[in-house]
């Protein structure tokens, strides 16, 4: 993601230069506040020639929102804190007076979930942020945290790590972003709201010595390599359950290895692996480079290197 982030510069030149084709209207449901984003966010549309008109839910009333939003029917934009789902985690709020405990933590997380359900906004995302200390034994808030993050992904979230939030910041303005990360956080609500999904990978190429086996073919020979759920081979033999996993969900596996070809299907005609010689589109095994292997098998495939995932160890 890192070289499609703009600086602050970047994006007021960007909207300067700007020649939109399209116009996108949305309103980002959030309880922070986002005013910061702006700039970056209509930059980030700008890069596809749209021009980019932002709607924000007034500061601390998502619920309210929520509750009321057939009143918008446009393209809509969830942002979510932790504190949306508990209201005394929010750090602005101060501390409550006593603890809170699990089972009352529980009982409002399940309730704003509806909430959200009810509400049918599709483009959700999660801000990973710390807790203030609201339980009595740091533990209960690990879990506090960790259902929050669980249900988040329920409802589909994708989620802006933890490392972009700023507790500064957001008792400062309500922005749960610093200014170094705001490029970032945008960029990542850029993805969502212009839907940019990365393509599902058809084929994954798979290295054999020490990847798909424990040993070296070369040098301990085919009795002398394993992937056994009992032996030193146990990763390895995880590891061909999960390609197996793949394969019967549509998933392509070929084989990419420095190796003798020979010597690497008498390997796989050996019932003492999960994989064998027919589970694979193709086996690649020679002295040249993997890379010119993998090139090769693109040419034969009729698939661009974008459809690939390449496995070494």
């Amino acid at each position: 993601m890192t070289e499609n982030i703009l600086t602050f510069l970047q994006a007021k030149r960007l909207l300067k230069e700007a020649k939109f084709t399209k116009k996108q209207d949305i309103k980002i449901f959030t309880s922070s506040n986002l005013d910061q984003l702006d700039i970056y966010l209509k930059a980030y549309a700008a890069k596809e020639s749209i021009d980019l008109r932002i709607q924000t839910t007034p500061f601390n009333t998502l619920r309210q929102n929520l509750l009321n939003k057939e009143s918008y029917t446009g393209e809509g934009i969830l942002i979510l804190c932790p504190w949306d789902f508990i209201g005394s985690l929010d750090w602005r709020s101060g501390l409550p007076e006593s603890f809170i405990d699990l089972k009352t933590a529980r009982k409002e997380i399940d309730k704003f979930e509806k909430v959200v359900i009810k509400s049918n906004l599709k483009k959700i995302l999660y801000i990973e942020a710390d807790l203030p200390p609201v339980t009595g034994l740091t533990e209960d808030l690990q879990l506090i945290s960790s259902e929050i993050a669980f249900t988040a992904k329920k409802l589909g979230s994708k989620i802006i790590p933890n490392q972009f939030f700023s507790i500064d910041s957001f008792l400062a303005s309500g922005s749960p972003f610093g200014g170094s990360s705001l490029n970032h956080a945008a960029c990542i609500i850029n993805d969502t709201v212009s839907n940019n999904t990365i393509e599902p990978k058809k084929i994954l190429i798979t290295d054999l010595d020490n990847t798909l086996w424990k040993g070296i073919l070369g040098e301990d020979g085919v009795e002398g390599i394993t992937a056994s759920s009992d032996t030193q081979g146990f990763l390895h033999f995880i590891y061909q359950s999960y390609l197996i996993s793949l394969k019967n969900a549509g998933i392509l596996l070929a084989v990419s290895s420095k190796n003798d070809q020979d010597l690497v299907e008498v390997a796989l005609n050996n019932s003492k692996f999960q994989l064998g010689l027919d589970d694979f589109v193709s086996i690649k095994a020679s002295y040249k480079p993997k890379s010119s292997q993998i090139m090769q098998l693109s040419k034969q495939l009729n698939l661009g290197l974008e459809h690939f995932v390449f496995i070494d160890d």
